[in-house]
């Protein structure tokens, strides 16, 4: 319940103002001023973290209205916000906690250039024009023996959806690039930023404020689900 708790504040963190005594974590729905403490001190869950409806739909709109963002203005993004978007990926669920994964924060223009230059994206201002882009590595120390190895890529996977919901939520635009199981893209980026062979790239997230709208995409496919048997 507190993940559900802490998921919901990082998506709604731009629309509202932080309780003053608040004891729960959360923020404030009601820009209730002066009288903030006094509404919230004692009944913060059934006042202010309700007051703007239920928690699963705020969570559930943030899931279904994300979106790949490939252009971004040029309005640099408070470290605070980027680090709620580090703490929301290192939230994600991970097989016997083992957390076999480590984050790169690219904030340097020069070097989102060569990032950008290396990987010869379609659209090369993604990477290059982006306020920050975020890497995404498996730590091979962490990772199991035998079949279980390949356990890292689910645990990283779920940090990087938690992260582009995260930022989703704080009004950023962003974007998956898929590094490992291609070993020589994943083994490219690892060269420019210096990363040794302990790590492997899964991806690369570019994030900024967004410069384009682009479409929701409908996925939902009913015909795709089965209950109980197949």
């Amino acid at each position: 319940m507190k993940k559900i708790l802490f998921l919901a504040a990082l998506m709604t963190a731009t629309l509202f103002t932080a309780c003053n005594k608040c004891g729960c974590g959360q923020e404030c729905a009601q820009k209730c001023g002066e009288n903030c403490d006094q509404k919230c001190e004692k009944k913060c869950e059934r006042q202010c973290c309700n007051a703007q409806g239920n928690v699963g739909d705020i969570v559930y709109n943030a899931i279904v209205t994300r979106k790949s963002v490939r252009a971004y203005t040029d309005q640099p993004v408070d470290s605070l916000i980027i680090d709620k978007i580090l703490r929301a990926g290192m939230s994600a669920p991970t097989a016997v906690n083992s957390q076999p994964w480590a984050l790169g924060v690219i904030t340097d223009r020069e070097l989102l250039q060569v990032l950008s230059d290396t990987l010869h994206q379609r659209n090369p201002q993604m990477v290059s024009g982006c306020a920050f882009a975020i890497v995404v590595a498996g730590d091979m120390t962490k990772a199991f023996e035998g079949e279980g190895w390949s356990f890292w890529v689910e645990d990283c996977s779920a940090m990087t959806e938690n992260m582009l919901l995260a930022a989703h939520g704080f009004g950023l635009g962003a974007c998956w690039i898929g590094g490992y199981p291609n070993r020589e893209k994943a083994q490219k980026i690892a060269d420019v930023l210096n990363i040794s062979d302990r790590y492997l790239v899964l991806d690369v997230l570019t994030m900024g404020y967004p410069a384009e709208d682009p479409d929701v995409k409908d996925k939902w496919n009913p015909e795709a689900i089965h209950y109980n048997r197949w």
